[in-house]
């Protein structure tokens, strides 16, 4: 025989606890269904979830790329909408670090983190790239991971370069000593001097050139200050690039007359005449009866003796090439040598 319950039965004052906890499961149940079925602060249309509507609750984020600077901070936030990303308002972002690539520095990993973000260290001078595999979730709702792809630039640095050159002679620097990552380029602006310096302009490239011309008897310095330039627009330190231009010696085109048989000696004059210049020449052309004409090598000065067989003026004519300390070629200069023979009496 069936007994009839009664259902006012149940709820007594005895079971007023189970039916509140009753009722605490049960919302939690509905606010759950209700997380999938509304879009927190996004804009776009869910995706389906295959039971006929539409999953609010589930990122979908596409595979990003980003490039940074050795020793930068860098962060990548999907943005809801974007290229097909589906970013509920309260998602956050979990990886493990990259297995270790030789030249990167700071791989490390982090859990629940509001956007993806890293501060790596490339100790090559080439850029590197590296993948992370990050995972995005909201609230109970966990994402497929997707790959941030991120490549990283060197951290550039040019050492100061001294050099020396002659004047009027052209220079080209590449620099070499720091870490000088490939596709490096370079510009400055005219340089600052002492003395007189002509020559001395702006310009750019793959090395750094100019033709500098020294007007002054002694050696002067030109200072340039270099600004690199490298792929991906990372910010490096300038370099000062300091030239010692030593100077060329600038003659005078020189006439003199002696005597058959008397030693002659001539200090050469010039617009520019540095200390220490020596003189160096090779036998003369010789017109008429003169003899004699021999070379002579590093002299303080010019000089020589000539003899006139004839009885008319003859000449010689000499190529005088001037010896610069440090080793500068300098414009070599005539000296014309007019020989007046002995007289004699018979």
């Amino acid at each position: 025989m069936s007994k009839r319950i009664n259902i006012s039965n149940l709820f007594t004052r005895g079971n007023a606890g189970f039916f509140r906890t009753l009722l605490l499961v049960l919302a939690g149940f509905v606010f759950s269904l209700s997380a999938q079925g509304q879009y927190l602060g996004g804009s776009g249309g869910g995706s389906s979830n295959g039971d006929g509507f539409n999953d609010f609750c589930t990122p979908v984020i596409t595979a990003k790329l980003t490039t940074t600077c050795s020793g930068v901070l860098f962060s990548v936030s999907p943005t809801d909408g974007v290229g097909g990303d589906l970013v509920p308002a309260s998602t956050t972002y979990s990886w493990v670090a990259p297995t270790a690539i030789t030249g990167i520095e700071g791989l490390t990993g982090t859990s629940s983190a509001a956007s993806f973000f890293a501060t790596l260290t490339n100790t090559t001078n080439a850029p590197i790239d590296v993948v992370y595999s990050v995972t995005p979730a909201s609230l109970t709702c966990t994402g497929d991971p997707f790959t941030v792809t991120v490549t990283v630039y060197p951290a550039a640095s040019v050492n100061n370069i001294s050099l020396t050159t002659c004047s009027g002679i052209t220079f080209a620097v590449t620099p070499s000593a720091g870490n000088i990552p490939t596709g490096i380029s370079y510009t400055w602006n005219a340089p600052t001097f002492t003395g007189t310096v002509t020559g001395g302009n702006s310009g750019s490239g793959s090395n750094i050139s100019g033709t500098l011309t020294n007007g002054t008897a002694t050696s002067q310095t030109v200072t340039y200050y270099i600004t690199p330039a490298v792929p991906g627009g990372c910010s490096i330190a300038g370099f000062t690039i300091t030239v010692t231009l030593l100077p060329t010696a600038i003659m005078n085109v020189a006439s003199l007359t002696t005597c058959s048989g008397v030693l002659f000696n001539y200090t050469p004059t010039g617009s520019i005449v540095p200390s220490g210049t020596s003189y160096s020449w090779i036998a003369p052309n010789i017109s008429g009866t003169v003899t004699a004409g021999a070379g002579g090598t590093n002299a303080s000065s010019f000089s020589g003796t000539l003899t006139n067989t004839g009885n008319s003026v003859g000449t010689a004519t000499y190529f005088v090439t001037p010896n610069v300390v440090g080793g500068c070629t300098s414009a070599g200069f005539t000296v014309t040598v007019s020989v007046f023979p002995l007289a004699s009496i018979s």
